[in-house]
């Protein structure tokens, strides 16, 4: 029998990724910034995706996600599922012959206040991404969504995460972690309700091999860094392991690092990971 499957929403959907932190420094910043914003304008006019990117900001400002059921490649999306890992030959031929039924971007519910703002295309892990800025008061992020050769949809990222959603998919598929994975859904619920003692808690009682998995350590991450103070125990873990867990992954690494230099008063590292996102990104944001 094929198992039911789940929808885990990146912490990022529920407002929950880590604040990038504010320049102390408005002068250098100011100038920057209207650079970066030149930079952007003259990308965005010749970007030959910018219809299509704005087409999705524009439907996940309405809240009509069902709307964008067109420009997503399910077919594409399972394929990418299966290829993560080893799977149960019934997984396989279900997640091939039902692809439009495994949860992905079109079935998530975002928060009213959650803003977007359309930033055009970046080549990223040999690909092109449409790259969307989404924040709501005091905190933002990134969604990267992956293209396929035909311009359509076929999986996507958040920055701070570090991970595809197919890679999330590919776990819940497998059936050794079964039960492991409906804790990892009792994590996301808590997170909306900022419980992270009980996330930091609930994350111990997982396999080892999961607890490393980027998808499942940004719960731990999130968790470590909202709910504890550098120097504590778990929030000093979380980023002694980021390196390793993260690995290959530089922007999300990037990311945390960032928040944590903010945190510890450090601005050399805060602007030397900011640059590190704003050569991907090329969003002003980052310089304010």
């Amino acid at each position: 029998m094929i198992r039911s499957i789940f929808l885990l929403v990146s912490l990022l959907i529920g407002g929950c990724a880590a604040t990038p932190p504010a320049s102390d420094d408005t002068t250098p910043a100011m100038s920057t910034r209207l650079e970066v914003q030149n930079r952007l304008q003259t990308h965005m006019a010749t970007d030959p995706n910018v219809e299509l990117c704005e087409r999705v900001t524009a439907r996940l400002m309405e809240g009509d996600i069902e709307a964008l059921t067109p420009e997503f490649d399910t077919a594409a999306f399972g394929e990418r599922i299966i290829a993560h890992a080893s799977l149960a030959m019934q997984d396989v031929d279900y997640i091939r012959s039902s692809h439009d039924k495994v949860p992905n971007f079109t079935r998530f519910h975002f928060p009213k206040d959650l803003k977007f703002l359309c930033l055009g295309t970046r080549q990223f892990m040999g690909a092109d991404h449409l790259v969307i800025r989404n924040w709501q008061p005091g905190r933002f992020d990134y969604l990267l969504l992956r293209l396929t050769a035909e311009n359509r949809v076929e999986d996507y990222l958040v920055v701070s995460s570090g991970a595809y959603h197919s890679e999330l998919q590919n776990l819940a598929f497998n059936s050794k972690y079964s039960d492991a994975m409906k804790i990892v859904g009792m994590m996301l619920r808590k997170s909306f309700d900022q419980d992270f003692a009980g996330i930091l808690a609930d994350y111990k009682t997982l396999p080892a091999a999961l607890q490393e998995q980027p998808v499942v350590f940004l719960h731990f991450i999130n968790a470590a860094f909202f709910g504890e103070d550098p120097g504590q125990p778990n929030y000093d873990k979380a980023f002694k392991q980021l390196d390793t867990v993260m690995a290959g992954r530089v922007y999300s690494i990037a990311y945390w690092k960032m928040s944590d230099a903010a945190r510890r008063n450090d601005r050399a590292t805060d602007q030397k990971y900011r640059q590190v996102l704003l050569e991907l990104l090329d969003d002003y944001e980052l310089l304010q």
